[in-house]
Protein backbone atom coordinates (compact mmCIF):
# COMPACT_ATOMS: atom_id res chain seq x y z
CA UNK A 1 0.00 0.00 0.00
CA UNK A 2 1.32 3.29 -1.00
CA UNK A 3 2.53 5.75 1.52
CA UNK A 4 -0.45 8.31 0.29
CA UNK A 5 -2.99 5.72 1.00
CA UNK A 6 -1.83 4.58 4.20
CA UNK A 7 -1.61 8.42 5.56
CA UNK A 8 -5.57 9.06 4.68
CA UNK A 9 -6.19 5.98 7.05
CA UNK A 10 -3.89 6.91 9.38
CA UNK A 11 -5.42 10.62 9.58
CA UNK A 12 -8.70 8.85 9.76
CA UNK A 13 -7.49 7.13 12.89
CA UNK A 14 -6.09 9.70 15.01
CA UNK A 15 -2.70 8.93 13.15
CA UNK A 16 -0.22 11.68 12.96
CA UNK A 17 2.31 11.53 9.66
CA UNK A 18 5.89 12.62 9.90
CA UNK A 19 8.27 12.21 7.08
CA UNK A 20 11.77 10.71 8.59
CA UNK A 21 13.88 13.71 7.20
CA UNK A 22 11.65 16.07 9.57
CA UNK A 23 12.89 14.12 12.91
CA UNK A 24 14.83 15.51 15.28
CA UNK A 25 14.66 13.94 18.86
CA UNK A 26 12.78 11.14 19.86
CA UNK A 27 8.66 11.22 19.30
CA UNK A 28 6.69 11.31 22.58
CA UNK A 29 4.70 8.17 23.35
CA UNK A 30 1.15 8.44 21.88
CA UNK A 31 -0.77 7.83 24.99
CA UNK A 32 -5.07 7.52 24.30
CA UNK A 33 -5.11 5.59 20.92
CA UNK A 34 -3.59 6.34 17.74
CA UNK A 35 -0.39 6.26 16.35
CA UNK A 36 2.41 7.54 14.18
CA UNK A 37 3.09 7.14 10.49
CA UNK A 38 6.37 7.50 9.40
CA UNK A 39 7.35 7.99 5.86
CA UNK A 40 10.78 6.53 5.82
CA UNK A 41 13.54 3.36 6.35
CA UNK A 42 15.57 2.37 9.17
CA UNK A 43 18.87 2.46 9.93
CA UNK A 44 22.17 2.32 11.89
CA UNK A 45 22.94 6.00 10.89
CA UNK A 46 20.64 9.58 9.50
CA UNK A 47 21.13 9.42 5.63
CA UNK A 48 19.18 9.17 1.96
CA UNK A 49 19.37 6.45 0.51
CA UNK A 50 17.46 4.96 -2.73
CA UNK A 51 14.57 2.14 -2.31
CA UNK A 52 13.94 0.06 -4.95
CA UNK A 53 9.91 -0.09 -5.50
CA UNK A 54 9.64 -3.33 -7.87
CA UNK A 55 6.62 -6.41 -7.84
CA UNK A 56 4.77 -6.35 -4.84
CA UNK A 57 7.70 -5.31 -2.68
CA UNK A 58 10.50 -2.85 -2.03
CA UNK A 59 13.72 -2.91 -0.41
CA UNK A 60 17.04 -1.33 0.23
CA UNK A 61 19.40 -4.26 -0.51
CA UNK A 62 18.24 -5.80 -3.84
CA UNK A 63 15.77 -5.54 -6.82
CA UNK A 64 13.12 -8.06 -7.46
CA UNK A 65 13.77 -11.19 -9.53
CA UNK A 66 13.11 -10.55 -13.41
CA UNK A 67 11.53 -6.64 -12.41
CA UNK A 68 11.80 -3.32 -13.79
CA UNK A 69 12.42 -1.24 -10.34
CA UNK A 70 11.65 2.15 -9.43
CA UNK A 71 13.50 4.19 -7.05
CA UNK A 72 12.49 6.97 -4.57
CA UNK A 73 14.65 8.63 -2.31
CA UNK A 74 13.94 7.21 0.84
CA UNK A 75 15.60 9.31 4.55
CA UNK A 76 17.07 6.68 6.65
CA UNK A 77 17.03 7.04 10.34
CA UNK A 78 18.32 5.21 13.53
CA UNK A 79 15.41 3.70 15.33
CA UNK A 80 16.59 5.15 18.97
CA UNK A 81 16.58 8.57 17.29
CA UNK A 82 12.59 8.25 17.05
CA UNK A 83 11.83 5.98 20.17
CA UNK A 84 13.15 6.57 23.93
CA UNK A 85 10.67 3.87 26.16
CA UNK A 86 10.93 0.46 26.89
CA UNK A 87 9.90 -1.64 24.07
CA UNK A 88 7.44 -4.98 24.81
CA UNK A 89 7.74 -6.47 21.55
CA UNK A 90 10.03 -5.29 18.85
CA UNK A 91 9.37 -7.06 15.06
CA UNK A 92 11.63 -6.59 12.61
CA UNK A 93 10.83 -7.68 9.04
CA UNK A 94 13.56 -5.36 6.63
CA UNK A 95 14.82 -8.28 3.94
CA UNK A 96 17.81 -8.45 4.83
CA UNK A 97 18.63 -5.01 6.30
CA UNK A 98 18.37 -6.00 9.72
CA UNK A 99 21.94 -5.92 11.63
CA UNK A 100 21.92 -1.78 10.16
CA UNK A 101 18.17 -1.95 11.51
CA UNK A 102 19.49 -3.45 14.72
CA UNK A 103 22.85 -1.08 15.41
CA UNK A 104 20.59 1.75 14.93
CA UNK A 105 18.43 0.40 17.72
CA UNK A 106 21.38 -0.34 19.88
CA UNK A 107 20.30 2.48 22.77
CA UNK A 108 16.87 0.72 22.55
CA UNK A 109 18.98 -2.27 23.92
CA UNK A 110 21.06 -0.78 26.13
CA UNK A 111 19.54 1.70 27.99
CA UNK A 112 15.92 0.67 27.67
CA UNK A 113 14.01 -2.39 28.36
CA UNK A 114 13.24 -4.71 25.18
CA UNK A 115 11.27 -7.28 26.25
CA UNK A 116 11.28 -9.07 23.08
CA UNK A 117 12.77 -9.16 19.96
CA UNK A 118 10.92 -11.16 16.68
CA UNK A 119 12.86 -11.40 13.31
CA UNK A 120 13.13 -12.84 10.13
CA UNK A 121 16.59 -13.76 8.92
CA UNK A 122 17.50 -13.24 4.93
CA UNK A 123 20.89 -14.47 4.28
CA UNK A 124 21.10 -13.34 0.89
CA UNK A 125 19.47 -9.86 1.76
CA UNK A 126 22.02 -9.45 4.38
CA UNK A 127 24.78 -10.44 2.50
CA UNK A 128 23.65 -7.96 -0.29
CA UNK A 129 23.64 -5.26 2.54
CA UNK A 130 27.18 -6.44 3.31
CA UNK A 131 27.08 -8.79 6.05
CA UNK A 132 25.63 -12.51 7.09
CA UNK A 133 24.12 -14.51 9.54
CA UNK A 134 27.13 -15.35 11.93
CA UNK A 135 28.22 -11.37 12.09
CA UNK A 136 24.51 -11.29 13.34
CA UNK A 137 24.09 -13.56 15.25
CA UNK A 138 26.90 -12.77 17.04
CA UNK A 139 25.61 -9.05 17.63
CA UNK A 140 22.70 -9.98 18.87
CA UNK A 141 24.20 -12.58 21.27
CA UNK A 142 27.36 -10.69 22.43
CA UNK A 143 26.63 -6.89 22.16
CA UNK A 144 23.09 -6.69 22.97
CA UNK A 145 23.04 -10.03 25.25
CA UNK A 146 19.90 -11.59 23.33
CA UNK A 147 19.35 -15.08 23.51
CA UNK A 148 18.69 -16.89 19.72
CA UNK A 149 16.34 -19.68 18.79
CA UNK A 150 13.93 -20.49 16.39
CA UNK A 151 10.16 -19.99 16.20
CA UNK A 152 9.58 -23.24 14.53
CA UNK A 153 7.25 -25.68 16.38
CA UNK A 154 9.01 -28.76 17.95
CA UNK A 155 8.33 -30.97 15.43
CA UNK A 156 9.22 -29.13 12.09
CA UNK A 157 12.86 -27.73 14.08
CA UNK A 158 15.24 -30.84 13.16
CA UNK A 159 18.86 -29.15 12.10
CA UNK A 160 16.98 -25.71 12.20
CA UNK A 161 16.48 -24.94 16.10
CA UNK A 162 18.90 -23.17 17.42
CA UNK A 163 19.26 -23.67 21.35
CA UNK A 164 19.91 -21.03 23.69
CA UNK A 165 21.70 -22.32 26.13
CA UNK A 166 24.10 -23.88 23.15
CA UNK A 167 26.19 -20.68 22.40
CA UNK A 168 28.95 -22.95 20.37
CA UNK A 169 26.40 -23.73 17.83
CA UNK A 170 25.98 -20.20 16.88
CA UNK A 171 28.28 -20.79 13.63
CA UNK A 172 26.31 -24.23 12.66
CA UNK A 173 23.02 -22.39 12.48
CA UNK A 174 24.40 -19.52 10.76
CA UNK A 175 26.05 -21.78 7.75
CA UNK A 176 22.72 -24.10 7.97
CA UNK A 177 20.93 -20.63 7.36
Amino acid sequence: MSVAKLRKRCEEMRCIYINAADIEAPLPPFLGGGGYLIEGGAGSTKSVMSLSLSGPGSSLVEVAPKATPKYKQVTIIPVADVIDVDVFFFKLDVQGFEYDVLKGSEKLFTRKNVKTLQMEVYPRGLHNAGTDVEAMLNYLWHDLGLFCSTSLPESKRGEKFFEMDHPNSMQGFAEYL
